[in-house]
């Protein structure tokens, strides 16, 4: 950015008119300097000038012209900071100087402190409101992507002065960022207007046509600006775009094809062809594409995306998790990647992953459409149906005419046994979309439930014409045939959804005879129908058998029969459950027709134990499968639950009640159930010492949650009394008691028990070191030094500590050595650990204290030695970080230390080392390395005389 520097060119241009005639000789003033300085600023002897303008500075040091033409100077030489700093001197001289003022706003501009620079554009507005100014301040604005603000400026500039050069390309952009486009167009056409040659202008007009939704006239432009410059690439790029917005994929391809030719080393260009690649499923061109552009470009996150999408679309699913993940890996606020990754362990039945890399792609974009309904369809199909409503929910609020969160909502419905408020989602998606197959299929499935077959079939069909593909249509069209006796109809369906992948596990021809006792209407006719055989058919299918026990469940005569039924129902049920019912393809469809059946078993069970006058053997029963199946579902706190019923049964026996307690203390999704058993626990007499410690120690983490902190320490105290017990137990109740004690300040009680975990015998070393390191890093920082020494000598007597264990206790003991100015003991501990630059540091202090000034000048140059090693070795910009940071500390202390040494007699030759090795790390055209120069060429020269 040159705003400010064109306009100082007429001044510029002013002074050397001023040289031109004044040197006849060498000049000897300062007004010389400056004529001579002028002359080179205008024949672009950037270096000489700066020279001249020195030399003014030096003759008259209060002339705030001399600063500033040396800035203007450096401003051309890039050397941003020098031109600050001269600008700031100028401006210390004459407060009032708005040229210094706008001046400064570039260089800042050009360091990237956009704000600063704003700050003085205003400054320079309030002193002399010209038209350059406001323009200067415009584009800090928007680089602040405050358009608004900039817009507000440009439009100030055109006032003060119309003709100014390009401003109506930078408004336009600016409305163009704030999406005002027909304001962008109209700005664009005053440039072109203008400079009717300008490719650029018509590019940006372009791109506002493109964001209008006006194609055609962004072709225009875009083919206008590949005439006026046809080497420059973005007019393909975007006109392929717009191509590929509309559908004409070979024109696209064209362009892409074009500007990858201008541009081969453009990662974005292979990009945007191996995503259309894509688009037309030429995937093996597509892979070629986006390859090339992660080998260009390894972290471009929307290449990776790309990759994974081609990947998914071939079901390869964890090859495109693995590029989600590095997508992700490259940007980690990438919501598109996160709700891609999602999918991918959707399919790859992950569904807790899934859940969370939705959930994170909603967190980066609240109204996400595609994450919430993916949630929300894995939720439902989880069972979470209130949180499966609250996206579908939100969904709707969001785009209430948008079928698919209606027909999911009425999936939620329907498995909630809501089939009239199913049928009315589903008609309201088909409103909105009377192609939508899905919706048609689900409604179809709700009115089976219904046992309305007739208008089953109809909606069945429709969805089989809309989509003649989906096997779950025509299994679902079989079933309903199948109830009204049309078995050749069903025979055909069924034979029509295993050719397209359904494996159909109860084929219309079972259950005859069981059936024609149900339709007989008399529940003693099917009990002989099974007695005779047919709970055979619990073994050959599902839904034949149980949905003719769930209909034998509406002939019986009372509670007992009813539960009966319902028993007999899920034995049947139970032969298929949890993945036999799905279909080869594994679809979405299938996973949910397993749910299904899930829900369903789960339901009957429930009923049971509901029924007043079942048996209690019946609920009995009733509860135990209840319980087990949903721990085979990992829903431990509902098992839980269930099995906390079972304790009220008189027929439950004591050994079973003391198991049933100890699941629902461990598993309980209430703390004060889980804390109510495990009290109860505590006394049982047949647990081991062991059982015991370990109940106690889940209660006292349970007490610890709810912050009764006696009861805390009451309960680890308890297991500290028992016997027989595991040393890693013993070893973890002392631990908890000390930081209690730590807490409420007994330092010398946590202190023993530091001990006390040393004493352990059988304990890991490993261990023992970690717990007591942290305990006593504590009474360290509580100023307990006497408290803290003797842990820290039992610490490093151990056998064995980790690595970092092992640093921290030495430098620790070498800290408390140091305090006592034990000098040469804290060395030795410091010594150990020669690695650690904070024991380098107080070990070169310590030698300081110690008056060795030879011993601490060679520590410190070692150490300095080491760290320029370790910065210029890192291999990666972590590691190159990390190395700076450790520089930069250790640069400060050491300059210190070297002044702290130069001022002791006979000393300079250690100083002047130290000062040495610190400007080899510094650059020396810094302030800092001119210093340094400046103080060793001292040094040097009074060591020569």
């Amino acid at each position: 950015m040159k705003t400010i520097a064109i306009n100082y060119i007429f001044l510029a241009s002013v002074i050397s008119a001023m040289a031109i005639s004044a040197f006849g000789q060498p000049p000897t003033t300062a007004a010389d300097w400056t004529a001579l300085g002028g002359k080179q600023l205008s024949e672009k002897q950037y270096e000489a000038a700066v020279k001249s303008f020195t030399e003014c500075i030096r003759l008259s040091p209060n002339s705030g012209t001399c600063y500033s033409s040396r800035a203007y100077s450096n401003f051309f030489l890039k050397n941003f900071q020098e031109g600050v700093s001269d600008t700031t001197k100028a401006i210390e001289i004459n407060p009032k100087d708005d040229i210094s003022y706008g001046l400064r706003g570039d260089l800042l501009f050009q360091l990237k402190k956009h704000q600063e620079a704003v700050a003085d554009y205003s400054t320079a507005i309030g002193l002399n409101p010209k038209a350059v100014f406001y323009l200067a301040r415009g584009i800090a604005y928007h680089s602040l992507k405050n358009f608004e603000a900039a817009i507000a400026d440009f439009t100030k500039t055109l006032s003060l002065d119309p003709a100014m050069d390009k401003v109506h390309n930078r408004r336009g952009d600016a409305f163009k960022a704030v999406r005002k486009y027909k304001e962008a167009i109209a700005d664009y056409t005053k440039a072109i207007e203008r400079e009717p040659h300008s490719a650029y202008a018509y590019t940006a007009r372009g791109l506002a046509y493109m964001e209008d939704g006006a194609f055609a006239e962004a072709i225009n432009d875009f083919t206008k600006a590949n005439e006026l410059d046809p080497k420059r690439v973005w007019g393909y790029v975007n006109r392929g775009v717009v191509y590929e917005k509309q559908g004409k994929y070979e024109l696209a391809l064209a362009d892409y094809s074009k500007s990858i030719e201008l541009d081969p080393k453009s990662a974005q260009f292979h990009r945007n062809r191996g995503y259309l690649y894509y688009l037309q499923k030429k995937y093996d061109l597509a892979l070629a594409d986006l390859k090339k552009a992660v080998e260009l470009n390894p972290k471009y996150a929307s290449a990776y995306n790309n990759i994974g999408t081609v990947y998914y679309s071939q079901k390869n699913y964890k090859l495109a998790l693995e590029n989600f993940s590095k997508a992700i890996e490259s940007d980690n606020k990438y919501a598109f990647a996160y709700h891609n990754r999602g999918l991918a362990n959707r399919e790859l039945k992950n569904d807790a992953a899934a859940i969370t890399d939705l959930s994170k792609a909603i967190e980066l974009s609240p109204d996400y459409f595609a994450a919430l309904l993916s949630r929300g369809r894995i939720y439902a199909n989880t069972g979470k149906y209130e949180e499966a409503l609250k996206d579908l929910n939100k969904l709707i609020e969001l785009e209430p005419k948008e079928p698919a969160p209606y027909t999911e909502r009425g999936f939620v419905y329907s498995r909630q046994g809501r089939f009239d408020a199913a049928i009315a989602e589903y008609t309201r998606s088909i409103e909105l979309d009377p192609k939508f197959s899905l919706a048609y299929n689900n409604r179809g499935a709700a009115f089976f439930s219904q046992s309305k077959y007739k208008e089953a079939v109809v909606e069945l069909s429709k969805a089989i014409e809309l989509n003649p593909e989906f096997s779950n249509s025509y299994f679902g069209r079989s079933q309903a045939y199948c109830r009204q006796g049309l078995k050749d109809l069903a025979s055909r369906d069924e034979q029509k959804a295993i050719e397209l992948g359904f494996e159909v596990k109860s084929p219309c021809s079972l259950g005859a005879k069981s059936g024609a006792a149900v339709e007989a209407g008399s529940y003693a006719n099917f009990k002989e129908a099974i007695k005779a055989g047919e709970t055979k058919l619990a073994e050959k299918a599902f839904l034949a058998a149980s949905t003719i026990f769930e209909k034998a469940f509406t002939l019986a005569a009372n509670d007992a029969e009813r539960a009966e039924a319902l028993l007999l129902s899920n034995s049947a049920s139970e032969q298929v459950k949890f993945g036999n019912g799905k279909s080869k393809s594994g679809s979405v469809q299938a996973d949910r027709a397993e749910a299904d059946r899930k829900k369903a078993i789960n339901d009957k069970y429930l009923a049971v134990v509901n029924l007043a006058g079942a048996p209690e053997d019946s609920k009995i029963k009733a509860l135990r499968s209840l319980s087990k199946n949903y721990e085979e579902e990992s829903k431990f706190s509902q098992a839980a639950s269930e099995k906390e019923r079972l304790l009220a049964f008189s027929k439950i026996a004591a050994d079973e009640k003391v198991e049933l307690m100890q699941y629902i203390a461990n598993y309980s999704g209430n703390p004060d159930t889980r804390i109510k058993y495990y009290e109860i626990l505590a006394g049982e007499k047949k647990f081991s010492d062991a059982k015991k410690a370990e109940n106690y120690g889940k209660l006292a983490g349970l007490y610890s949650g709810k912050k009764l902190t006696a009861k805390v320490a009451e309960t680890y105290a308890k297991i500290l009394t028992l016997k027989g017990v595991d040393a890693n137990v013993y070893a973890n109740a002392y631990f908890q008691l000390a930081k209690m004690d730590l807490s409420s300040k007994k330092l010398a009680d946590a202190s023993a028990k530091a001990g006390r975990i040393f004493e352990l015998k059988d304990l890991d070393s490993k261990k023992k070191g970690s717990q007591m390191l942290e305990i006593v890093k504590e009474l360290y920082s509580a100023k307990e030094y006497t408290l803290a020494k003797p842990v820290y000598e039992k610490i490093l007597s151990l056998p064995e500590l980790s690595p970092k264990d092992l640093l921290d206790a030495n430098y620790g003991l070498g800290n408390l050595y140091y305090l006592e100015k034990n000098y040469p003991k804290a060395r030795e501990y410091y010594s150990k650990i020669p690695d650690s630059f904070d024991a380098r540091k107080n070990s070169v202090h310590a030698f300081l204290m110690e008056q060795n000034y030879k011993e601490s000048a060679a520590l410190a140059v070692s150490t300095l030695e080491i760290l320029g090693q370790r910065y210029y070795s890192a291999a990666t910009q972590t590691d190159k970080q990390q190395a700076f940071a450790y520089t930069n500390d250790f640069l400060k202390f050491a300059w210190g230390v070297a002044n702290e040494i130069y001022t002791k007699p006979d000393s300079s030759a250690e100083a002047l080392s130290i000062y040495k090795a610190m400007y080899k790390l510094i650059p020396a055209e810094s302030a800092d390395g001119k210093t340094l120069a400046a103080k060793i060429k001292e040094i040097e020269q009074k060591q020569a005389n």
